[in-house]
């Protein structure tokens, strides 16, 4: 769905939306195949989650559709008379992806597929018009995604220079500035013993300063992930996450198979990365699990991930309130599984725990590495 006006600023002016001759039409045709709506300023058109084919036509009033970046809802459309909602589940069936509410009071024309298939039969050229006039507006929203997603790689490698300098220059800037008050203390050490103490403390803050930054940097664009790639930069990760644990709260157990001798083109790796990294972060912040498994396998035909916890779970039927909420940012992650050509599913029970998990289909090119490596880390 494409912005009439969207927070990016991106013109959509010219997205193929319906113009009050063709609502016209339209309410003629299938006015008694479908419903007309009414709804109050703020009301929730579509919930993410949720498994629906309907698709709406906008007649009066505007709506603002939000998707899920890290762990808010950010709106990026703002759709007027003539805009087509839910075009995607109405094609595919798949569970709705964003969530839409109205901003103004609007005036919306509801049909399931269900009632347009049984309107098909009877009148094959109308709904074979309808059809061609929806595809032209898919077609373009799919560029609109193919666009954001070369704007997400953009970013990626903005990321990474950025965390590039900050980890070259900053930081070699701290640990030349610890060197030089090193030297001062030899000299001070003598003639002005008293301010050895306060030099000792400048030491200390700067070194506290240069770990946070290796945090802010990792959080950035982890440079691991670019030069040893996906499992060295999650080793590293877990690792690090152990050593700063004052006291080991959650075991967490990381496999791996096929990763040994070759590495996932590198958008491949970022999407990985930041699914497992969002997932992990959603355990320990939400599950108050004792354990969690992480698993990566690569075969000869995909790679599996898995990421399952032990913890409180969750009713799964109310998985679309969790989304709204933020909570799990399920939506942006099967996004990124998705714009790999992959899956990505999640089970849980009140009691049970969760499991995320998924697949990407690639094949691997040393199918002989069938070794599994398992790592334990205290978090």
């Amino acid at each position: 769905m494409t912005s009439i006006n969207s927070a990016s600023q991106m013109d959509s002016s010219d997205e193929p939306s319906l113009s009050p001759d063709e609502l016209t039409e339209f309410l003629d045709n299938f006015s008694n195949a479908g419903e007309m709506h009414e709804f109050p300023a703020n009301e929730t058109l579509i919930s993410p989650g949720v498994i629906d084919s309907t698709v709406y036509i906008i007649f009066e009033g505007e709506v603002k559709v939000f998707i899920p970046l890290s762990d808010e809802w950010v709106p990026v459309a703002w759709l007027t008379a003539g805009s087509v909602i839910g075009d995607m589940a109405f094609f595919s069936g798949h569970p709705r992806n964003a969530l839409v509410k109205t901003e103004l009071p609007c005036k919306v024309f509801s049909l399931t597929r269900e009632s347009f298939d049984k309107f098909s039969l009877e009148n094959p050229s109308i709904a074979k018009s309808f059809i061609w006039r929806l595809g032209r507006i898919v077609v373009h929203r799919l560029r609109r995604v193919e666009m954001f997603d070369a704007a997400e790689l953009g970013r990626e490698e903005e990321r990474k220079r950025l965390a590039a300098e900050l980890h070259d220059d900053t930081m070699n800037d701290l640990a030349s500035l610890i060197m030089n008050i090193g030297i001062m203390k030899l000299e001070f050490s003598k003639k002005y013993p008293d301010v050895i103490p306060q030099l000792n403390e400048l030491v200390q803050r700067i070194k506290d300063t240069d770990s946070n930054l290796r945090d802010i940097v990792k959080g950035i664009f982890p440079p691991t992930l670019d030069n040893s790639g996906l499992v060295s930069a999650l080793n590293t990760d877990f690792t690090d996450m152990s050593s700063k644990a004052s006291e080991s709260k959650v075991n967490l157990k990381f496999k791996t198979q096929g990763f040994k001798n070759i590495r996932l083109s590198k958008p491949i790796e970022i999407d990985l990365y930041r699914i497992v990294n969002q997932a992990l972060v959603n355990a320990i912040k939400h599950s108050q699990a004792k354990n969690i498994l992480v698993e990566l396998i690569w075969s000869d035909k995909e790679v599996n991930f898995l990421i399952e916890d032990d913890g409180v779970g969750f009713d799964q039927d109310k998985i679309s309130n969790k989304l709204s909420a933020g909570h799990f940012g399920l939506s942006g992650l099967k996004l990124r599984a998705e714009r790999m050509l992959g899956t990505l599913d999640i089970d849980s029970e009140i009691g049970s725990g969760t499991k995320m998990y998924g697949s990407i289909p690639i094949s691997s090119k040393d199918i002989t590495d069938t070794e599994i490596v398992t790592l334990e880390f205290g978090i």
